[in-house]
C-alpha cells in the first residue's frame, strides 16, 4: 500500500509522457492536429472536443491508413487518461471510419451500395452490445437508419431511427454523447416527410443538449424558425431567427448570419413591415452573394417585391436582374434540386407580373401570368408524385410502429398474440385508408386552389383586355371629334372667304369671331394633351419609352408630332390640333426626317412605322 502511494506520481508522469509522444507522432500524419487538444480538454468534454475536431477535419475522408492511425492514437491516449468512454468511441469510430465524419460517405463505396456501410455498423453494434456500450449500440442503429434514408429506403430508415430513438430514451438523452446531433438529424427526417410537429419536438429537444458542432446549432435554430413561420407564428419564428443570428455572430459565421437575416426579413415581409424586411434582406444580400448565391437570389426577389410596393421601379429592376444572375450561378448546376428550381422560377414570375401590373403594362403582365400557370402545373405534378411516394412510405412507417408496439405487448401478454395481430392488420388497413384519403383531400385541395388561381388570372386577363379595348375606343372617339372639328373649321373658313365678297364688314367680323372660338376649342391645350397622351399610352404602352430610349434629345413638340403621325392623322388635321400652319407641320417633319436619319424615299408615316416602336 505504501509502495503504491509513493509510486503513483511517477506512473502518472510516465502515462502523460507516452500520451504526448503518441500525439506528436500522429501530428505529422494529419495536418492541423494538436498534441494537446484532448489532454487539455476537461474530462467531461473530451468526447465533445474529439467529435468537433473530427467533423471540422472531415476525418472520414482522409487516407484510410491515417484514419486508423489517428483513432488508434486517440484510443491509446484515452487509455492513458483512464477515460473509458473516449476509448470506446475511438474504437467505434475506427470500425466505421468511412461514414460518421464524411462530407458524402457514398463516394467511398460503389454506386448504389448502401449494404456495405450498413454491414460496418452492424458489426460495430455487435461489438458494442458485447462490451456493454448501449449508447454506441443505439448510435449504430441511428447511423443504419440514416444510411437507409439517404438511399431513399424510408420505411427501413424509420424502422431503425425509431429503434435508436427508443434506445436513447431508455438510456436518457442527457447521458448520450452527441444527443443534439442525433435529435437534429431525426428531426430533419421528419421535416422532409412534412411531419412538422414531430420535427419541431426533436429540434427543440436538440437545443437542450451540449453543442457538438456549432453549425448544427445554427441549423437547428433556423429549422425551428422555419416551422414556426410555416405555422404563421411570426413571434416565435422571429425569436428563433434572432437567436440564430446572435449565435452566428458569436461563431463568426457570416453565411448563417445572412441566412438567418433573410428568413427574418421574410417574417417582416409577411407582416407588411417593409422597412424592417428591407433591412434584414439587405444584410443577407451583402453577406452571402458569393457563399450562398441561391439564398441571396431569393432575398433579391424579396427586395424587388418591397420596391414594387414602395413604387421605386429603378431599384426593382436592379434587384430582379441581380436575382437572375445569382440564380444562374446555382440553379443551373448539377447540385441544385429540380423542385427548388421550379419554386424559384414561379417566385420570379410572380414578381415580374406584379411589376408590370404596377406599371400598367397589362400585356406583359398577362404574358407572365400565363407562364405562372404553366410552371404551377409542372410544380404541382412533381409535388403530387413526391406526395404519393411519401404516403406509401408513411404506411410502411406506421406499420412498423404498430409492429413495434405489438412486440412489446407480446412480452407482457403472450396469450393475446392472435388478437393483437388481427388488430395490427386492421390498424394498417385503416391507416392506409386514412393516408389515401388524406392524399386525395390534399390533391383535391390543390386542384381547387389551382382552379381558383386560373379563374382569377382569367378574370384579370379579361379585365385587362376590356381596359385595352375601352382605351382604344376612347382614343378613337377623341380623334374622330378632333377630325370633325377640323373639317368644320375648313368648311367655315371656305364660307368665310365667300362672305367677304357678299356680306358687310359687321357680318364678316361676327363670323370671324365664331370661327376663332371654334379653332381655339380645337387646338390641344396642355390639359387636353395630358388626357390624350394618357389614352395613347394605354393603347401603345411601349411607343413613348422606346422613342425616348432611341432618341433621348427629342423636344416635347417633336414628341407630339411623332405621336400624331403614329396615329396616321393627316397634315391638315394635325395643324389644326396643334394650332399651327400646314406649312409649319411640313417643315417640322422635314427637320425630324433629317435629324432622325429616316429613309428619304419613304413617306414620313412609313418611316415611323418602319422603326417598329
Amino acid at each position: 500500500m505504501v509502495f503504491g502511494e509513493r509510486t503513483a506520481v511517477p506512473i502518472i508522469l510516465m502515462k502523460n509522457f507516452l500520451t504526448c509522444l503518441m500525439l506528436a507522432m500522429f501530428a505529422h500524419s494529419i495536418p492541423g492536429s494538436s498534441q494537446q487538444f484532448l489532454i487539455d480538454a476537461p474530462a467531461e468534454k473530451r468526447l465533445q472536443v474529439l467529435w468537433q475536431y473530427c467533423t471540422d477535419q472531415l476525418i472520414s475522408d482522409k487516407d484510410s491508413v491515417e484514419i486508423h492511425r489517428f483513432f488508434t492514437t486517440v484510443a491509446n491516449t484515452a487509455d492513458s487518461l483512464e477515460d473509458v468512454s473516449l476509448k470506446a468511441y475511438a474504437q467505434y469510430f475506427r470500425m466505421c471510419y468511412r461514414v460518421p465524419f464524411s462530407s458524402n460517405h457514398e463516394k467511398h463505396f460503389a454506386a448504389g451500395d448502401y449494404h456495405s456501410p450498413i454491414a460496418l455498423f452492424r458489426k460495430a453494434q455487435q461489438w458494442a452490445v458485447k462490451n456493454r456500450h448501449p449508447d454506441i449500440a443505439a448510435s449504430c442503429e441511428y447511423f443504419i437508419g440514416q444510411i437507409y434514408f439517404r438511399a431513399a429506403r424510408y420505411g427501413h430508415a424509420f424502422e431503425h431511427l425509431l429503434k435508436a430513438d427508443k434506445a436513447f430514451k431508455d438510456i436518457g438523452y442527457h447521458k448520450v454523447p452527441a444527443a443534439s446531433i442525433y435529435l437534429y438529424n431525426i428531426g430533419g427526417d421528419y421535416y422532409r416527410f412534412e411531419e412538422y410537429e414531430k420535427a419541431l419536438d426533436c429540434f427543440i429537444s436538440a437545443l437542450r443538449y451540449p453543442t457538438y458542432v456549432p453549425r448544427l446549432e445554427l441549423n437547428t435554430l433556423n429549422a425551428v424558425g422555419l416551422i414556426y413561420a410555416r405555422f404563421r407564428d411570426w413571434t416565435n419564428a422571429a425569436k428563433y431567427y434572432r437567436q440564430g443570428i446572435r449565435k452566428a455572430i458569436a461563431y463568426a459565421d457570416n453565411a448563417w448570419q445572412g441566412i438567418g437575416a433573410g428568413n427574418l426579413g421574410n417574417v417582416f415581409l409577411s407582416k407588411r413591415e417593409y422597412d424592417s424586411a428591407l433591412l434584414y434582406h439587405r444584410i443577407n444580400y451583402n453577406l452571402n452573394t458569393v457563399e450562398v448565391p441561391e439564398d441571396v437570389a431569393k432575398s433579391a426577389l424579396s427586395i424587388a417585391t418591397i420596391f414594387i410596393r414602395k413604387q421605386q421601379p429603378d431599384s426593382t429592376i436592379h434587384y430582379i436582374n441581380s436575382a437572375q444572375q445569382l440564380a444562374a450561378r446555382f440553379y443551373n448546376t448539377a447540385i441544385s434540386d429540380g423542385t427548388e428550381r421550379l419554386k424559384f422560377r414561379k417566385r420570379f414570375l410572380v414578381v415580374m407580373m406584379e411589376y408590370y401590373k404596377t406599371k400598367g403594362d397589362y400585356r406583359n403582365a398577362l404574358m407572365y401570368s400565363d407562364s405562372i400557370t404553366s410552371v404551377t402545373d409542372t410544380l404541382n405534378s412533381v409535388l403530387d408524385d413526391k406526395l404519393l411516394s411519401r404516403a406509401i412510405e408513411k404506411v410502411s412507417l406506421e406499420g412498423y410502429q404498430t409492429k413495434l408496439q405489438l412486440l412489446e405487448s407480446n412480452k407482457r401478454v403472450s396469450n393475446l398474440k392472435l388478437y393483437l395481430l388481427i388488430a395490427v392488420l386492421l390498424w394498417i388497413i385503416v391507416i392506409t385508408a386514412l393516408l389515401f384519403r388524406r392524399y386525395r383531400t390534399r390533391k383535391n385541395h390543390q386542384m381547387h386552389v389551382a382552379e381558383q388561381e386560373k379563374k382569377e388570372l382569367k378574370l384579370e386577363k379579361i379585365k385587362a383586355e376590356e381596359d385595352l379595348r375601352n382605351a382604344e375606343v376612347r382614343l378613337q372617339e377623341y380623334l374622330e371629334t378632333m377630325k370633325v372639328n377640323s373639317t368644320l373649321i375648313e368648311n367655315l373658313d371656305s364660307e368665310l372667304s365667300q362672305l367677304k365678297q357678299t356680306t358687310s364688314a359687321i357680318a364678316h367680323t361676327a363670323v370671324t369671331e365664331n370661327l376663332e372660338k371654334l379653332v381655339s376649342s380645337t387646338i390641344l391645350t396642355d390639359e387636353d394633351w395630358r388626357h390624350f397622351r394618357n389614352l395613347f399610352e394605354q393603347v401603345h404602352p411601349q411607343f413613348i419609352p422606346q422613342l425616348k430610349d432611341r432618341f433621348p434629345d427629342l423636344s416635347p413638340g417633336e414628341t407630339r408630332l411623332l405621336i400624331l403621325t403614329k396615329l396616321k392623322i393627316s397634315t391638315r388635321e394635325m395643324a389644326t390640333m396643334l394650332g399651327i400652319t400646314v406649312d409649319a407641320i411640313r417643315k417640322a417633319r422635314y427637320r425630324l426626317r433629317k435629324r432622325l436619319n429616316f429613309d428619304k424615299e419613304s413617306s414620313f408615316v412609313t418611316a415611323i412605322e418602319e422603326q417598329d416602336f
